[in-house]
């Protein structure tokens, strides 16, 4: 029993948090994809300087599945705290929370950005690899068309204006692409995938069964979820999904891109001798790179929003949020507007610009400033952890 204590103070003290009454309550922060115990760790230190928590942030590995996730947590120290331990998570540690309270009781679990239903990204995520892939080559090939010796150079001058604009809107659309399927882990292939597949829902469907989530009510007494939609989330794609907090204005250089490519190509169309057939294939080239950084928005909010990408929804840049729901599932439910997929963990001070549904009226009247805010009334309103 001393060595078992032992190791809970040791575990304690590498995740960071500083010295608790025995009336604090635990909560155990959980991460998502590509997370780790520093993951929330400016968020826990901001709301443990406001509320009477103790957090504990374990670093499980969100590779494996939900399961093994959850045995793992379960058998670390994080197994050791009381009944009264509340889990606030972010994406996949939502799942995670929910699978570990079929190991033990939690007074309360607090989810942000997770996708109970699925994750379309994980299905579209093939398609959406090509659809990049031919829109990167139609770019290439506005450039080939210029350095292409038998045709060259009539035109070359309208490329040469606009080669930084387009240069830099292909940079941020394949960056931002990239940046965020390896921080989802879908450039690989991993055994969490599989469960976060809508059209693959044998996971989903036992954790969202009937018998599970009466067995989770009764044994979690206070569920809250917390749907985000991203500011702007239909203007940007990978970008915003990428880089929130620059999210505006690198849309903006990629929008110049398409507005350079059309306006180039249009004034070799009205110029261009009629027989300048190098001309015209030129500006159809143009068109085509444009009319894919055009079409990106459309595609990556489909791709997020729904499998098979038939559909556009709200999303967070990353989960829908008919599958962020948790109150589809019996748990209290918050929407919120502003913060994107990758700002819900609280590494910084996202900010909340409205509170569009509070139906429970979890939070106050003035909460909406910061995600933080939103975390700190839901633990003291709903999960009753009384304020410092």
């Amino acid at each position: 029993m001393k060595r078992t204590a032992s190791a809970l103070v040791i575990w304690i003290s590498l995740a960071g948090p500083p010295a608790a009454s025995a009336q604090d309550t635990a909560v155990v922060f959980l991460h998502g994809f590509s997370g780790d115990a520093g993951t929330w760790e400016a968020a826990a230190e901001r709301l443990q300087a406001r509320a009477t928590i103790v957090p504990f942030r374990p670093a499980v590995d969100w590779k494996e599945g939900f399961e093994t996730q959850a045995r793992e947590l379960q058998q670390s120290p994080a197994g050791l705290l009381p009944a009264s331990a509340i889990a606030v998570s972010h994406s996949n540690g939502g799942l995670l929370a929910r699978e570990w309270s079929r190991t033990r009781p939690l007074a309360g679990i607090v989810t942000i950005g997770t996708p109970h239903q699925g994750a379309p990204i994980v299905t579209n995520f093939g398609k959406y690899v090509r659809f990049n892939g031919d829109g990167h080559l139609a770019i290439a090939a506005v450039f080939d068309a210029v350095n292409d010796p038998w045709t060259c150079c009539t035109w070359q001058w309208i490329v040469g204006q606009i080669t930084d604009a387009v240069f830099l809107a292909g940079w941020l659309t394949n960056a931002g692409f990239a940046k965020t399927a390896i921080a989802l882990g879908l450039d690989r292939t991993l055994p969490v995938l599989a469960q976060m597949d809508p059209l693959r829902p044998e996971y989903l469907e036992q954790l969202n069964s009937d018998a599970n989530l009466a067995r989770e009510a009764f044994d979690v007494p206070a569920r809250v979820g917390v749907t985000s939609i991203a500011h702007n989330f239909y203007w940007g794609g990978p970008i915003r999904a990428a880089w929130p907090d620059r999210g505006d204005t690198y849309a903006r250089y990629r929008d110049a891109g398409v507005m350079a490519l059309d306006i180039g190509a249009a004034a070799i169309v009205m110029t261009a001798d009629l027989e300048d057939s190098a001309a015209f294939n030129l500006a159809n080239r143009m068109g085509r790179a444009a009319a894919f950084l055009g079409a990106m928005d459309d595609w990556w909010c489909r791709s997020v929003s729904w499998p098979g990408g038939a559909q556009c929804w709200y999303n967070d840049t990353v989960v829908p949020v008919w599958s962020q729901d948790y109150g589809r599932l019996g748990a209290a439910s918050i929407v919120i507007y502003g913060p994107a997929h990758v700002q819900e963990a609280g590494r910084d001070r996202a900010a909340v610009e409205e509170v569009v549904s509070d139906p429970a009226d979890i939070l106050a009247a003035d909460v909406s400033q910061v995600l933080d805010d939103v975390l700190f009334d839901v633990l003291t309103r709903m999960m009753h952890v009384p304020p410092r």
